[in-house]
């Protein structure tokens, strides 16, 4: 636990640093094309960091609101199965890219899996994602790069960083720490599982630096809100970042 522990803390150190975009359109055709980078998991049953591994995105399949997907990581792509079907699509409710794989045979469907990864940073040509079983005892993450076919492109400075909420989980209360290089007009919200509205923490003028943001577990209203997964969502401009966040009681 403790090894689990120290490597969630080294991955969201890394994200602190991320490069975003401040001029990205999101959508689910963003996403098609070659990606390469590392994934590293955390599970009962097997564990490494920083592997290698490739994502081959495209328009296809027979599902409406899907893409289709190839992957050298036996996490979420099934190489030896020739009747597997692998589905890709992104949930914009959820800040979401979902990985769906359906075992199908002459005589039907036997059935399928779904893993839905958060999305921890997101620019034109960068990606890392995370999908954390709801045990929390598997962690599987990947840090991607658009193939740009061995040419390497200069990173673009970093604009917005969006930290890990400390302490969590939490009671009564946590902190949100958000920094940006120069001042920006954006909103800080907390939303539940199900993408519904919670309460609005910050909207205005982000000034140049790193701001703290304090939630005590309130509503819109100042209702006490149940026990649970929560997610605190940054927009600025066309970009957003979220994280998650759990409230004990």
């Amino acid at each position: 636990m403790l090894l689990m522990k120290l490597k969630r803390l080294r991955r969201f150190v890394f994200v602190m640093t991320w490069v975003v975009s401040s001029a990205y359109t999101q959508s689910m055709m963003s996403f098609i094309g070659e990606w390469e980078g590392t994934e590293s998991l955390t599970s009962p049953i097997e564990n490494y960091d920083s592997q290698n591994m490739d994502l081959s995105i495209q328009k296809g399949g027979n599902r409406e609101g899907f893409l289709i997907f190839t992957s050298s990581s036996d996490v979420i792509y099934n190489n030896e199965v020739s009747w597997a079907y692998h589905y890709f699509t992104f949930d914009k409710n959820t800040y979401q890219v979902i990985f769906m794989r359906r075992f199908v045979t002459p005589l039907g469907v036997l059935g399928s899996q779904v893993l839905a990864y958060d999305i921890l940073a997101w620019d034109v040509d960068n990606l890392i994602i995370e999908y954390v079983s709801d045990n929390q005892e598997t962690v599987h993450e990947m840090r991607l790069n658009r193939s740009m076919l061995g040419t390497i492109e200069p990173q673009i400075p970093v604009q917005v960083s969006l930290y890990p909420n400390y302490p969590n989980p939490f009671n009564p209360s946590t902190t949100i720490a958000v920094n940006v290089q120069k001042d920006a007009d954006g909103t800080l919200a907390v939303f539940n599982l199900q993408g519904q509205y919670v309460k609005t923490l910050y909207d205005g003028m982000f000034q140049a630096g790193i701001q703290l943001f304090e939630w005590n577990g309130t509503d819109h209203i100042d209702r006490s809100v149940n026990t649970g997964t929560y997610i605190y969502r940054l927009s600025i401009g066309k970009d957003i970042f979220s994280r998650k966040m759990v409230l004990l009681k």
